[in-house]
């Protein structure tokens, strides 16, 4: 229903936030192709948002883009984030994305600096061990993504995060985290 909401919004008074709603439905039902279309016309409207950029690289890389557009897509999103560190240098968040934004260009060398000085802020919450947990998993550090991802959990992230999230399966599969019980 609220999909369908946000749809009839975008017919009558096209928004930023109508768009990246969209996109984040679609995210949601495994659409990225569509996610990375509504996020596209979301930043035709505002470009300066880190966040949009790279979950649109992330929809671009699971719905099999050219690795071109999706390393372009990374790339935007670090270069913005690193202007909002510039405001807010400890900001746990914007942290622990950008160094997920590294792991998925398989920088290691640039993420894990970025994933430690997120665990030392003050604003660490779940979404913050959920990144990390998911930039250590693609970093092929399977002991730490489960350290992490035990204490998302415990911080409150569903279990369902875990099950339904492509980069999180194999380490599900695994064994080495189970769902709490």
């Amino acid at each position: 229903d609220a999909r369908e909401m946000v749809e009839r919004s975008l017919a009558v008074t096209p928004t930023y936030q109508a768009y990246v709603n969209l996109g984040n439905f679609h995210y949601a039902d495994g659409e990225f192709s569509r996610a990375a279309a509504a996020y596209d016309k979301a930043l035709q409207m505002n470009s300066r948002d880190f966040r949009i950029w790279g979950t649109r690289a992330h929809a671009l890389r699971l719905g099999g883009a050219p690795r071109s557009q999706v390393m372009e897509g990374y790339s935007r999103a670090i270069a913005l984030g690193d202007e909002s560190l510039r405001v807010n240098a400890k900001d746990a968040k914007t942290l622990s994305l950008i160094g997920l934004y590294h792991a998925c260009m398989g920088d290691q060398t640039a993420a894990l600096p970025r994933l430690e000085a997120a665990l030392l802020e003050v604003g660490v919450n779940a979404d913050v061990l959920l990144d990390v947990t998911t930039a250590y998993e693609l970093l092929g550090d399977r002991e730490n993504a489960a350290k992490w991802g035990v204490r998302a959990l415990q911080a409150g992230v569903p279990w369902e995060e875990f099950a339904k999230d492509r980069d999180l399966r194999r380490l599900v599969q695994s064994g080495a985290i189970r769902e709490p019980k």
